[in-house]
């Protein structure tokens, strides 16, 4: 599910740059800015749960240039 989601975003007219990611333990985080081909900027913020190596519970934020 993840990865269809992923590849899905991935082939939007957009451009997208991982600004910072980190795990320790059984967490993780990540910041992903993204700019859509009119302009409009996104980031996106998310934390992570991670259980045998798999991500178990996600948070996340995104705010939108409008």
């Amino acid at each position: 599910a993840i990865g269809a989601m992923l590849d899905e975003v991935c082939a939007r007219d957009m451009t997208h740059e991982v600004r910072f990611q980190l795990q320790s333990g059984d967490r993780a985080a990540i910041s992903v800015g993204c700019r859509y081909a009119d302009g409009v900027h996104v980031e996106c913020m998310a934390t992570f749960a991670l259980r045998d190596g798999l991500i178990a519970e996600q948070t996340t934020v995104q705010a939108w240039d409008a």
